[in-house]
């Protein structure tokens, strides 16, 4: 019996080696930041200027900066309650989503059309890393509105993009817009609805609009690239959901 403990008690302790190896290493990459300090202090060090994203929330306050200190990191989110630094985490995507939508997302997606915006969270949580940090640069930011199916907004609406003396530069090399009918938020399928979103993602990775792309062939694209990443599933629903087969599209591409 006490043979059979011992790789379990050795393994134990390489295991906790290693963990404390790992957390040095991290600590030691963001070297001058620690928990406690005062936000005016990390301010100095981290400017809100060069954030990638953030977000408040009455006494708490998020903060993302790029991050290249470590292999396989590519965003730090520093956490802060009351003025201070509470604590920070590696690669939270699902943090820097809702910090990036809550800047470059319709507040109508966010407010009163949950399907829809729960597809573009879902579609920005499943894109590879390098193209999500991509398409959410400040410098050139992907934003999210709509535009209505039904009512006088049918005709005409109007969406406002602004900014706050505080906030970090952004749309200095422009801007992508994607348009989202809120007629998609009937559908029964999310996944139907981030295929859609992600085929229009596509279309900003691989600059189609920028370099103007034929028609025919950008359509070709955005539809493999969203399979290559790993959405044939979502896809396949889209196709289902909002093909329409009588699209003169489909028979001009053949």
């Amino acid at each position: 019996m006490k043979r059979q403990k011992r790789p379990f008690i050795i393994f134990s302790l390489f295991c906790c080696i290693l963990l404390l190896k790992t957390d040095a290493l991290l600590a030691e990459k963001i070297k001058d930041i620690q928990r406690g300090m005062s936000r005016d202090a990390f301010l100095k060090i981290y400017p809100k200027s060069s954030a990638r994203t953030y977000r408040t929330d009455k006494k708490e306050e998020w903060l993302t900066y790029d991050y290249s200190g470590k292999e396989n990191v590519h965003v730090v989110t520093f956490y802060f309650e009351d003025n201070q630094l509470k604590d920070w985490k590696f690669n939270d995507r699902k943090e820097v989503v809702k910090e990036y939508l809550g800047e470059y997302c319709s507040q109508g997606f966010i407010q009163h059309s949950p399907k829809i915006y729960a597809a573009i969270k879902n579609a920005f949580y499943g894109l590879p890393w390098d193209v999500f940090l991509s398409v959410t640069s400040r410098a050139r930011p992907t934003l999210f509105t709509e535009y209505h199916y039904s009512g006088m907004g049918r005709f005409a609406n109007s969406s406002e993009v602004y900014s706050f003396q505080d906030d970090a530069p952004s749309f200095m090399d422009g801007m992508t817009i994607i348009k989202l009918s809120t007629e998609l938020e009937l559908s029964d399928s999310v996944d139907a609805i981030e295929g859609i979103v992600l085929h229009e993602i596509a279309h900003r990775y691989l600059e189609h609009a920028k370099n103007k792309t034929e028609l025919c062939r950008r359509e070709k694209e955005a539809n493999h690239l969203v399979k290559e990443w790993g959405f044939e599933k979502e896809f396949e629903e889209a196709k289902k959901k909002f093909g329409d087969p009588n699209d003169p599209l489909k028979e001009y591409c053949k």
